[in-house]
């Protein structure tokens, strides 16, 4: 009994152990931040550098993108194991040479096989010859048949000049011609009804749809589900977008006062911009250079907490449903 309980204990232990491995690598996954840094610059060539990294630079993805530099490399452990730019070349396999001789014989095989395939040629062109002169023959002979066959058949039609005149009137074809005139009015003038019938129905259709779907959007409900939807989206975009940024510009138009209205919409939004964007004017000379640089993180935990409300937040799934709700009216 004592063995028995000590391998008990030892498979608890063991348990306990890859248990306690396990939330340790989802509290890793879920709490550690993705970061990101961004920076780009135009001095007369563009110049993009960017970096994802993971764990203290466990996992990181370098890109970098100029007319000195294009790569994009992935590294564990600080070792590049992928360039996209860069790929490794595949090793070729290596062929087992053949022998002389095997090649030798090949080619003689090849050679007799070719030679008597050009005798049995030789023969069926013969053949084929001789059977296309017979038939010419037998083609002249009934050419000069159906020649005078011809000749007697023409023979009769001269005879008989009255029977080829075409006896129909030419009133008859005038008629025929007014008619399908007219006919042809009376299906645009059907044509167009039913176009217009159908435009109207759809006119009809989009108002209905129109005033149910403005009776469910007032409803209460649906207010403080497209609200929640609202906080999402913003905590989303807060989770997503950089934390510090800044970035520098110095431009210049052809014409100046091109120049000071681009400077002025900045002015608008100054109260916004000013901790994060310098702009230099030139009313000068016509140029544009600046740069801009970027970092911030992102942790798995705060898409796993909006995916789980979404999924089962009532009023969310309200509104994954109010296509339903419309119909209904």
């Amino acid at each position: 009994m004592g063995i028995l309980f000590l391998i008990l204990k030892i498979i608890g232990i063991v348990l306990l152990g890859l248990l306690a491995l396990f939330f340790l690598a989802l509290f890793i996954i879920l709490f550690v931040p993705f970061r990101y840094r961004i920076h780009a610059s135009y001095y007369d060539t563009a110049d993009i550098h960017a970096s994802v990294s993971w764990l203290l630079h466990a996992i990181s993805v370098q890109f970098r993108f100029s007319d000195q530099e294009r790569k994009c490399q992935i590294k564990v452990l600080g070792l590049c194991i992928m360039d996209l730019f860069h790929p490794k070349p595949r090793k070729e396999k290596k062929r087992k040479k053949k022998s002389d001789t095997v090649i030798k014989e090949k080619k003689q095989i090849k050679q007799t096989i070719q030679t008597s395939e050009t005798g049995a040629d030789i023969g069926k062109q013969n053949d084929n010859n001789s059977s296309v002169e017979k038939n010419e023959k037998i083609e002249k002979e009934k050419a000069v048949e159906s020649g005078t066959n011809d000749s007697i058949e023409t023979a009769k039609q001269d005879d008989n000049p009255t029977s080829s005149e075409d006896d129909t009137p030419k009133e008859s074809g005038l008629f025929e011609k007014i008619s399908m005139f007219f006919t042809k009015i009376k299906e645009t003038v059907l044509s167009l009804q039913r176009k217009i019938r159908a435009i109207r129905e759809k006119q009809i259709d989009l108002q209905e749809q129109g005033r149910k779907w403005m009776t469910v959007l007032k409803r209460d409900r649906t207010k403080t589900a497209l609200g929640k939807c609202k906080d999402i989206l913003i905590k989303l975009l807060k989770t997503i977008l950089p934390r510090k940024w800044s970035a520098y510009f110095h431009f210049g138009m052809d014409d100046p006062a091109s120049t000071a209205q681009i400077l002025g919409y900045y002015w608008m939004f100054i109260g916004v911009l000013a901790n994060h964007v310098t702009c230099l004017p030139d009313f000068e000379n016509k140029v544009f250079e600046g740069e801009l640089k970027a970092k911030g993180h992102i942790r798995m935990i705060t898409f796993v907490s909006i995916g789980l409300k979404v999924l089962f937040d009532p009023d969310l799934i309200y509104l994954r449903k109010i296509k339903a709700e419309v119909d209904s009216l």
